[in-house]
């Protein structure tokens, strides 16, 4: 796991199971929680400046262009119109933004031009660009800053090798390429392009997929993970889920696992899902240990018998003997604490596997395990009572070892 505090440069980053987190919700997430933070959202230096202060290990900074802009090939990085002086006042310990993002004074330039509002650039690239945010990271004691890239469509290969090209071209030790990559790229006719590219760049690359709900539920998505995650070098997995801890186990550089649902993927345009139709809201998100996947809190209070052996959690935040079923009302603000406490857990449980065979036998024997406990309790429940069998579960329980 990662080495001393305050190290800069990318390498620190390696077998790091981070918690990704937007500022907003910075303060639910205690200093040192499992391998550091990448912080999420437009200005969020002095709020890492304050982290670092406070321990945390390893931070990273991305400020999620690929939410608002969209990469082309011109143009695959999205710089901002920020200027130092609105930056002065770290010094003095102001915050430039607020908590959550000072997004309106953090306006991004057109993907094409480059061309901000009273500005005269060119298009975006990291030849080009504005070396704020590296030398602001360096002075907050970020680890790394993730490159400002926008949204690269599925099957934009143009686009994809275009950021790849300007990073190999620039990288610092200090930076990370971000890939961001819009919902379908995990399709049969697109997988084989896009391991080829990424096997063949060098330098690090920390890959975010857009999806309404979870990218690796796609049929057949895990197993191209598990192969991006063996072959391609320097690879991380961001705003992510439990497939990160996965990922790493099967040889991935490092991860972000979101801290909530909507930093678990990059979110399609329109929102989530429309509400099924059934009989009550999932409520917050759960990580029920024993099957090794997220639940809605309400769900779980009417599904899941207090009593019986799924419910009972062995992680500090729900010792003594506390039941899953309790994050309802006023009880669900505790669920943010449970979370990371089972992901400590398993971060723990990782790191005491070796690099290698050890750690993917662990991995998909746990995953195999929570599997088959989740059918077992549905096996034994009417239809409406019965808990929602994960996609991407059953692929890792299904996965070998290669």
């Amino acid at each position: 796991m990662p080495g001393e505090a305050g190290v800069a440069g990318w390498e620190v980053l390696r077998d790091a199971v981070l918690v990704q987190v937007p500022t907003a919700w910075l303060a639910s997430v205690p200093p040192g929680a499992l391998d550091g933070l990448v912080l999420a959202g437009p200005s969020p230096i002095a709020d890492l400046h304050r982290r670092r202060l406070a321990g945390d290990r390893v931070l990273l900074v991305d400020r999620e262009r690929y939410r608002r802009v969209e990469a082309t090939a011109e143009a695959p990085f999205s710089h901002g119109a920020d200027r130092l002086a609105r930056y002065a006042r770290l010094d003095s310990g102001t915050p430039p933004g607020s908590v959550d993002g000072d997004a309106d004074a953090d306006t991004d330039t057109n993907a094409v031009t480059g061309a901000s509002a009273g500005a005269d650039a060119g298009p975006p690239s990291l030849d080009t660009a504005d070396p704020l945010d590296l030398d602001l990271a360096a002075q907050a004691h970020a680890s790394a800053v993730l490159t400002p890239t926008g949204l690269i469509a599925a099957g934009d290969v143009e686009t994809l090798r275009a950021a790849l090209d300007a990073f190999e071209r620039r990288r610092d030790e200090r930076s990370v390429l971000t890939l961001p990559l819009g919902a379908g790229w995990l399709r049969p006719e697109w997988r084989p392009m896009l391991i080829k590219l990424l096997i063949t760049a060098e330098g690090p690359k920390a890959l975010a997929l857009q999806e309404s709900g979870d990218p690796f539920g796609r049929a057949r998505s895990v197993p191209l993970l598990a192969d991006l995650a063996r072959t391609v070098p320097d690879l991380g997995i961001i705003r992510t889920d439990l497939a990160g801890v996965g990922a790493v186990a099967l040889g991935a550089a490092f991860t972000a696992i979101g801290l909530t649902a909507n930093h678990r993927h990059i979110p399609s345009p329109g929102g989530p899902p429309r509400a099924t139709g059934r009989l009550e809201e999932p409520g917050v998100p759960v990580l029920v240990p024993a099957f090794l996947s997220f639940h809605g809190g309400r769900r779980l209070a009417v599904r899941l018998d207090p009593d019986s052996e799924a419910a009972r959690c062995p992680c500090y935040a729900c010792r003594p003997g506390l039941p899953l079923t309790r994050f309802v009302g006023a009880e669900a603000g505790q669920a943010t604490a449970h979370n990371l406490a089972v992901l400590e857990m398993l971060v723990e449980e990782l790191a005491m596997r070796p690099v290698g065979g050890a750690r993917i036998r662990w991995w998909l024997g746990r995953c195999a395990e929570a599997y088959a406990q989740l059918q077992e309790f549905n096996g034994g429940e009417v239809s409406g009572r019965r808990l929602e069998e994960p996609a991407q579960l059953r692929q890792w329980a299904e996965l070998r070892p290669v």
